[in-house]
């Protein structure tokens, strides 16, 4: 089994030990570390290129599978909030996913996971700043907005929600996962 594959695997594993008795703030606040985490690495100019294709290898099926599940769950409560800028938050939120989405497309279309070029590099720049800003907003106004909006036993009933949407969009993501990655030490996810 390759390293992705593996890496993958130890994700799904973990979803299953996550704490569904918790709200879902914590748990999506928890999954951005991560995220940061490869986001860092992606954006650092230091990185070898080997390293990046290898990190956005991994990064592009996790932050699918975070993105797709946040949405579905998350955001579309928000979206169905009486209050405006909730909903508006919800909205905005999904219009960065999209953005998001088609730049990882494309990033795809130019073989960022077989090879790396300063035009992928570039775009990639683009994706993780984009990214890193997105994560941002939504922990400092976001979270707490729906924190003070949501009743906690709601939030509650969210998590359990969102990690079955997790583990539904890994295993997707582990059935179509290239084999080429075998660098051991991309930052695993959740650990």
């Amino acid at each position: 089994m390759t390293y992705e594959k593996e890496t993958l695997k130890q994700l799904r594993i973990s979803l299953d030990e996550e704490d569904d008795e918790t709200s879902i703030i914590p748990i999506l606040e928890n999954h951005h570390k991560y995220l940061k985490e490869y986001i860092s690495i992606l954006m650092n100019s230091e990185t070898p290129a080997k390293d990046k294709q290898a990190t956005a290898t991994l990064f592009f099926p996790i932050f699918n599978m975070h993105a797709k599940a946040e949405e579905e769950v998350f955001y579309s409560t928000l979206q169905d909030s009486t209050n405006k800028e909730v909903r508006m938050e919800g909205l905005h939120g999904k219009d960065e996913h999209e953005i998001a989405y088609e730049l990882v497309d494309e990033l795809k279309q130019m073989g960022a996971e077989v090879s790396w070029s300063e035009e992928i590099d570039s775009k990639m720049r683009v994706l993780t700043s984009l990214l890193k800003n997105h994560l941002k907003e939504e922990e400092q106004v976001m979270f707490p907005m729906a924190e003070k909006i949501i009743p906690e036993s709601k939030l509650m009933d969210l998590t359990d929600e969102y990690l079955d949407r997790c583990k539904i969009y890994l295993d997707m993501a582990m059935e179509d996962t290239p084999s080429e990655v075998s660098r051991s030490d991309v930052i695993t996810f959740f650990y």
